[in-house]
């Protein structure tokens, strides 16, 4: 016999009946069924590794690209500054990706003078479509660290309208 079945009589002198007792059970199951921190926090961190190796794929795809262009505008000329890859190593993911996009749309437009030197428009698609993947894999991460976020929030809230209005009440001695 539960302690709530034992307790019953007592209960009711509070207003805690039957409906309650399995009102109170299904807020407390849905608290229960909210995902924990931890399994937010691995979904955040399974995006952050995905977008981390692809972030190693554009850089990688840059710097050959860049290597080309150097080899047709002189390192410094104002055609190579317009690619905009100084310090590619420092640049945090937006960076990353806005440069990763300006080297496509250069690459394009510079591509009957980079044609000699290997650079095809399927290799500019290919390192469009990895910043595209990119841009949605930090997406992604983003959302999964708002989304651990909104479920803390919800079930820190949900919590207290289930137990805080009955707080004195349950402390029965």
């Amino acid at each position: 016999m539960s302690r709530y079945d034992k307790d019953s009589a007592i209960f009711l002198l509070y207003g805690l009946d039957a409906d309650f007792r399995a009102s109170l059970v299904d807020k407390v199951a849905a608290v229960r069924n909210f995902p924990s921190d931890p399994e937010q926090k691995g979904n955040a961190m399974d995006f952050n590794e995905q977008k981390l190796a692809n972030s190693d794929v554009v850089i990688l795809g840059i710097r050959t690209m860049m290597v080309k262009v150097k080899q047709v505008f002189k390192e410094g000329s104002s055609n190579f500054v317009k690619f905009g890859t100084n310090d590619l190593h420092k640049m945090d993911d937006l960076k990353l990706i806005k440069c990763g996009f300006r080297v496509v749309r250069r690459a394009t437009e510079f591509l009957p003078q980079l044609i000699d030197k290997g650079v095809t428009q399927q290799v500019i698609d290919q390192l469009e479509a990895d910043v595209k993947l990119l841009d949605k894999n930090y997406d992604d991460q983003q959302d999964a660290i708002l989304e651990r976020k909104a479920t803390t929030i919800e079930t820190h809230r949900t919590s207290q309208r289930t137990l805080c209005p009955h707080h004195r009440t349950l402390q029965l001695r």
